[in-house]
């Protein structure tokens, strides 16, 4: 049988419960956050709303995000890991919000989704450093093992 995976074994680390204050980027605060608390490797889930939301979805063909944005939303669920790329932590957040009408949109959190009232979110670390490298052929910062 082929092995069509790869993987790194850690244990967790450290646990914070962080809440961000309205008007905050999730994006920016999140990863000041993490640049603050020296966080190599970790996993991310929150919830909360959104006064704007700007998500992006990946396109294979192009090798970038297209983006879209909506106004108000509830932040269902947002979830994402922490790694390294080139030594710096970085963030990989994906989202699926709420809009006032009940439908759902998803994809990869950008920089522009904005806090109101406030978001709540959860990190814990693990004890080893995740890193990631520039993969050529999907365009993409994969994680490396």
């Amino acid at each position: 049988m082929v092995n069509n995976y790869t993987f790194a074994k850690a244990l967790p680390s450290e646990l914070y419960i962080t809440r961000l204050k309205k008007h905050s980027d999730i994006f920016n605060t999140l990863t000041k956050f993490v640049l603050d608390h020296n966080i190599k490797g970790g996993f991310i889930n929150g919830i909360g709303g959104l006064s704007k939301t700007v998500l992006g979805f990946f396109n294979i063909n192009t090798k970038k995000y297209d983006l879209f944005e909506v106004g108000q939303a509830e932040l269902v669920s947002c979830t994402g890991n922490i790694a390294t790329l080139d030594n710096k932590s970085m963030l990989h957040l994906h989202a699926l919000v709420s809009l006032p009408d009940g439908k759902t949109l998803g994809g990869h959190v950008m920089e522009g989704c904005i806090v109101n009232p406030t978001a709540e979110f959860t990190i814990i670390t693990i004890d080893k450093t995740l890193e990631r490298k520039k993969d050529d052929e999907t365009g993409l910062n994969l994680l490396h093992f």
